[in-house]
């Protein structure tokens, strides 16, 4: 049980970690006035 909950945190903060770094990218790249 442990460790299966243990895995689901994991799930989820890989999850946050990748919208984080896309959101990251997206406002420094794709945005108007971002670096290109």
């Amino acid at each position: 049980m442990k460790s299966k909950f243990h895995h689901i945190v994991r799930a989820v903060m890989i999850k946050d970690e990748k919208l984080l770094v896309a959101e990251y990218i997206g406002h420094h790249y794709f945005l108007p006035g971002g670096h290109v």
